[in-house]
């Protein structure tokens, strides 16, 4: 008992410890390799969201990158939205963060962590004047989720949607996606 004691104080000492970005860097990387699917997952459900922006209709302008491909730098753009495209006929440039559960939580689709997570997509939102959509896919594989939504930023209240609010953003067919964008 003594032991869990003492290793407990030690983290809430270490919690107030500053610590250096390349501290807290190498920390979130260990943290992934607790749980080295958590990114592979996130990436494979990106990929399937350029599925539903066909390369016929949406350039791909942005996507964030690889945290290898940096040698270990932190790329600050990797905060943004995951993609970035362009609508080949209206010009309109939007963003979108993707998030794949394979459950709900509580009932609910959790698809940001915190409310700063959150604000930092509505900040990028405002401050590039462009839109930006979450797209959520549910159950089955982040290859091929049982569905996908598709829900305007500036539409979520909460960082949990409930199934009744994310009917509406089903994304069913190609048309879907326009109705939605639109």
């Amino acid at each position: 008992m003594l032991g869990i004691i003492k290793s407990a104080v030690s983290k809430l000492m270490d919690a107030f410890t500053k610590k250096s970005r390349s501290e807290k860097i190498d920390e979130i990387r260990e943290e992934i390799k607790k749980d080295p699917t958590s990114f592979e997952k996130g990436t494979a459900f990106e990929l399937c969201c350029l599925d539903i922006f066909s390369e016929k209709d949406f350039d791909l302008l942005e996507m964030t990158h690889n945290p290898d491909s940096a040698n270990g730098r932190f790329v600050k753009s990797d905060l943004n939205p995951d993609l970035q495209f362009k609508n080949k006929k209206t010009d309109s440039v939007f963003s979108v963060e993707c998030k794949y559960r394979s459950s709900l939580y509580k009932g609910a689709f959790s698809w940001a962590k915190n409310k700063a997570q959150a604000d930092r997509y509505r900040e990028y939102e405002k401050e590039n004047e462009i839109s930006v959509f979450v797209a959520m896919g549910l159950g089955g594989t982040p290859e091929k989720p049982e569905q996908i939504f598709l829900m305007p930023l500036k539409e979520i209240k909460y960082n949990s949607l409930y199934p009744s609010v994310l009917n509406d953003y089903e994304i069913k067919e190609a048309k879907d996606v326009f109705k939605i964008l639109n």
